[in-house]
């Protein structure tokens, strides 16, 4: 985010208006001061944007908002990336129930009769996996291991 001056400038030339680049600079300046606080600083690291360098240079409690809100985007992306990484989350092993073999009339894994492979069915194991953010957040969740 800087002032286009020359941008604008270039475009209105265009269609033979002018701009006063001072009056331009000034209403910049003051919508910085609006924009550049500490919420829009969290929205904007909350939301995974680009942080606004001139925003820190404006007002540090932009660059806290953003750093607090980017923390968060991370936690929470690397959370997903794990949740699809996986084909299930799980909380018990009987979350993550199998279908086994039934071979002979004996399920291949406990050797009970069966008829079916559903009769087969046993328990899987629920485990965590975890990662750690950019910013040294642990995060981890529960996940049906192979």
């Amino acid at each position: 985010m800087k002032p286009k001056t020359d941008e604008y400038r270039s475009e209105c030339s265009e269609h033979g208006h002018k701009i006063e680049s001072l009056k331009y600079l000034k209403g910049f300046e003051v919508g910085l001061k609006k924009y550049c606080t500490f919420g829009n600083g969290l929205l904007d690291g909350g939301n995974g944007e680009e942080r606004h360098i001139i925003c820190e240079e404006t007002n540090d409690h932009y660059r806290t908002g953003y750093l607090s809100g980017h923390r968060e985007f991370l936690k929470e992306k690397v959370k997903e990336d794990l949740e699809s990484e996986y084909s299930k989350t799980c909380s018990f092993n009987s979350d993550c129930m199998k279908e086994g073999s039934c071979v002979d009339n004996k399920c291949e894994k406990s050797g009970n009769k069966c008829t079916f492979d559903s009769d087969c069915s046993y328990e899987g194991e629920c485990g965590s996996v975890s990662r750690t953010t950019d910013y040294g957040d642990y995060i981890s969740i529960n996940v049906c291991k192979n």
